[in-house]
């Protein structure tokens, strides 16, 4: 995905063109600096720079009087052109129409008025700001921000649109709330596995002309089938898969990629290589929460090894387990308290899912030079997942149990019925990444003074205090006292100094 980083205004004594640069740097991994327009005055103007893997990621449009900036993976040029035309809020056409999807874009439009930033409601990529009395600083990664001393980070979100100028006192931030369809119970099952199908070919048409990706791989149903459907439109498809000695995925993965014929790449790791790299997971995706670090922890080993293999994007599986039911708990649900809360549920965390889910794995991705592509969360797809009722989506007590329908898709679409028919098994536990990150906790980490703790809390702890190290923000503290080698901490912080006075 496209990043950004930009001032309108100034900061303090900073000068804008300063600021912007500072921030750009903190964000070199995310590719070449594509577009910049520095102002060297201290007058209130847009300092901004453009960070792309590749050029596909971004499109900007000038004209005298206003300066637009259009953010999107694979936006089609005549929705580019609409969106210059109307000269307006991108939300006025942030809809799905004419067979069109709707748009996953940031426009930033900057006149004398000020600056307004708009995330469209389909929008995954992320926008950060620290606003201030008109002054405003903003990014897509929130390490920008950190680089220049501001930690008070707030995210804008889907659907929203901040706007600022000379004479604003509060940050005036609007929200048009994301609009989800309704379950569709007229609809037979053979006309929405049509739909279905349809929509997610359209999907991957994105890829077209990119002669060699990578797929995020475990063997199982979602990324099995978006590595099929890759594979119909690109060259080279390359599976990628980062688990630990005798974990779940090194066999699945293997099976599976035999199956599909497909050439596959394992990225082993052990309590040693956890501990090495830990900070900068941490630092890459941006959280301190325990349970992120264990998610990401394989996607980035696995995005750097695709890396290493000259791979520039990378596809990724995330989203038919919001979108079909793939939980234990959405069964329970539906069992407890009908089809109407589980369909109410699914649009909940699909909702959300940006938030709790992409925003981590993309900077997982992304930190490593690679640009991200979701394909099962594409506008059309995800709407048409919804209309899908329950039912189709859940048998209690019928094996498969849970997404029935989209396993019955992936067999539709060609993908063998032993792999679609897989059970799911969590990325922390069939990778092995919690097993290994506990491990390496428990060698390199010594309690000064022996406590009663939590299942779990050693490790929230130690990666709080990295996180600290790091300069990143965390709420809380803890007195527990630990004593544990700070090395590979303080040679990332190295690292991050030395890219930046290269830049």
């Amino acid at each position: 995905m496209v990043s950004i980083v930009g001032v309108f205004g100034s900061y303090s004594a900073n000068r804008p063109s300063e600021m912007v640069k500072r921030m750009s740097d903190a964000i070199a991994h995310r590719g070449q600096e594509r577009f910049t327009t520095l102002n060297q005055a201290t007058s209130r103007k847009l300092s901004l720079i453009v960070r792309s893997p590749t050029t596909r990621d971004y499109h900007l449009e000038h004209t005298r009087e206003h300066t637009f900036l259009v953010c999107s993976w694979c936006l089609d040029s005549d929705v580019i052109a609409e969106v210059m035309r109307s000269g307006s809020s991108l939300l006025d056409i942030d809809r799905p129409h004419a067979g069109r999807e709707a748009i996953d874009a940031l426009i930033l439009r900057f006149d004398q008025a000020g600056l307004t930033i708009t995330r469209s409601k389909h929008s995954m990529n992320p926008m950060y700001y620290h606003w201030s009395e008109g002054n405003i600083a903003f990014s897509t990664e929130k390490k920008a921000l950190w680089s220049v001393g501001l930690s008070n980070v707030m995210e804008l979100e889907p659907g929203q649109v901040l706007r600022t100028g000379p004479r604003e006192t509060q940050s005036p931030v609007t929200t048009q709330e994301r609009e989800y369809p309704e379950a569709d119970k007229k609809r037979s099952r053979k006309d929405l596995l049509a739909s279905l199908q349809s929509r997610l070919e359209e999907s991957f048409r994105c890829l077209q002309g990119i002669e060699n990706i990578g797929v995020l791989f475990s063997g199982g149903v979602d990324s099995s089938l978006a590595a099929l459907l890759a594979r119909k439109i690109c060259r080279q498809v390359t599976l990628f898969t980062a688990c630990s000695e005798g974990s779940h995925d090194s066999d699945s993965a293997s099976a599976a990629a035999e199956a599909l014929d497909m050439e596959l790449e394992i990225a082993p790791f052990d309590a040693e290589e956890a501990w090495q790299i830990l900070p900068e997971v941490i630092y890459a995706t941006e959280t301190n929460r325990y349970a992120d670090i264990e998610i990401a922890l394989p996607f980035f080993i696995a995005s750097r090894a695709a890396r290493n293999s000259g791979i520039s994007i990378m596809v990724s599986g995330q989203g038919p387990d919001e979108l079909f039911a793939g939980y234990e708990k959405h069964v329970r649900l539906f069992m407890d308290r009908g089809e109407g809360a589980l369909d109410n549920e699914l649009r909940s965390e699909i909702e959300n899912t940006n938030r709790v889910n992409i925003e981590r794995d993309e900077k997982a991705i992304a930190y490593n030079g690679l640009s991200a592509f979701f394909p099962y969360l594409s506008s059309q797809f995800v709407s048409e997942a919804l209309t899908v009722p329950s039912r189709w989506k859940v048998t209690p007590g019928k094996n498969p149990e849970r997404k029935v329908i989209f396993r019955e898709l992936a067999i539709n679409m060609g993908l063998p019925k032993e792999i679609a028919l897989r059970p799911k098994k969590a990325t922390q536990y069939s990778s092995g990444s919690q097993r290994i990150i506990r491990k390496a906790i428990s060698e390199k980490v010594r309690l000064v003074r022996k406590s009663e703790m939590k299942k779990g809390a050693l490790e929230q702890i130690v990666i709080d205090r990295i996180a600290q190290e790091l300069g990143m923000p965390t709420q809380g503290f803890s007195d527990v006292e630990l004593d544990f080698d700070l090395g590979p901490v303080r040679k990332l912080v190295q690292d991050i100094q030395r890219t930046s006075r290269q830049q």
